[in-house]
């Protein structure tokens, strides 16, 4: 009985006004047709569904590249000639379509037949209804005992995009070991090298406890300008590195030292756990032996490093590589055939009911 008081109930919902959103303030039906796609319809609920989602990126866009801070009168500022409103609906139009484009495509290949929103929502009721009863029967539920409206529709999408690259991959892609032999030698030493054994040499002055402030601020001061004239020195291959180094002896407040250290790029050591030594690691990746990074500072250490050699472990295998080339390229060419559709794609805006919306 409770299953078949779902329908009546998505349409009581879907012809009532529009939900209650402390952003919206525009009052439409639900049902409202905002666009058409290709012939298929956006409703109104469907778009501010997404527009929640771009929300806070239009926010953060406005805060960063313009300075302006989440007021009121927020989403009716304009700048540059557009408003945080207007960008957040042309943002939102733009996602719909690219759904809407990959729902038709999932349509077209036989992997759903209803990609209407209705349709989402009653698959939505009945979903929450069967999980309501399946707790009231003490049964396992794997996830929420009930889904939001977000994390179904991302859920059922992922889903959905997923079964169309597969069909697409074996109907459409026929991709060959050829082309993913060709991907492997193109990309090996980007994607597919085991990484290196570093050799480096450390170079670190560590600031002594018990110092006031002001006593840490001035060696820490020296310590900068000492390592600095330390790392000149290498990279000059000159002697006066020792001189430098000399004007730590017997200091009462540094400790200076020079480390030589070994990292493999694949394998976990217990020193990494160290922050400083995990973070040298990870700059060290990005040098080549004879490199210099630059001086840096950790609490309570002012330190550079030089790279002094770099063994490489070889490439992973092809055929140990082949399902993570293949499933990348599978990838890339579904951007490109919904990029395709996308080219050619027919969208109609109902005008009237876009300009209506405010938030």
């Amino acid at each position: 009985m409770i299953l078949q008081n779902c329908k009546t109930k998505i349409l009581f919902l879907l012809f009532a006004f529009a939900i209650s959103n402390a952003d919206a303030q525009t009052t439409m039906p639900d049902t409202a047709v905002m666009a058409t796609i290709e012939g298929e319809p956006v409703i109104f609920r469907e778009f501010m569904q997404q527009a929640s989602q771009n929300r806070s990126q239009v926010i953060r866009y406005f805060r960063i590249t313009y300075g302006l801070e989440y007021s009121n009168d927020f989403w009716h500022r304009t700048i540059d000639g557009k408003s945080p409103s207007i960008v957040l609906k042309e943002k939102t139009l733009d996602t719909l379509v690219k759904i809407k484009v990959q729902q038709i495509a999932a349509k077209t290949l036989g992997i759903m037949t209803d990609i209407s929103y209705a349709g989402f929502l009653l698959k939505l009721e009945k979903e929450n209804i069967k999980r309501l009863e399946a707790k009231s029967r003490n049964e396992v539920i794997y996830g929420p005992v009930q889904y939001t409206e977000d994390v179904y529709f991302n859920y059922l999408f992922t889903n959905m995009v997923n079964q169309v690259k597969n069909k697409l991959e074996q109907n459409v892609f026929k991709i060959n070991e050829s082309q993913l032999k060709a991907i492997y030698e193109r990309d090996k030493d980007i994607y597919y090298r085991n990484g290196h054994y570093t050799d480096i040499k450390l170079v670190k002055a560590e600031v002594k406890n018990g110092l006031s402030i002001r006593a840490m601020d001035s060696v820490r001061y020296c310590a900068i300008n000492s390592m600095n004239e330390i790392r000149n020195c290498i990279l000059k291959n000159s002697d006066c590195f020792l001189k430098e180094a000399e004007k730590f002896r017997g200091n009462k407040t540094v400790s200076f030292s020079v480390v030589e250290l070994t990292f493999n790029d694949t394998i976990h050591s217990e020193e990494e756990d160290n922050a400083l030594l995990a973070l040298i690691r990870e700059k060290a990746k990005k040098l080549n032996p004879g490199d210099c990074s630059k001086v840096a500072e950790t609490p309570g250490t002012t330190f550079f490093f030089q790279v002094i050699e770099k063994k490489s472990l070889g490439y992973r295998n092809f055929e140990n590589s082949k399902k993570t080339i293949r499933s990348v390229y599978v990838d890339q060419l579904y951007e490109e055939y919904i990029s395709t559709l996308l080219a050619k794609t027919n969208v109609d805006l109902k005008k009237k009911n876009f300009e209506m919306i405010t938030f």
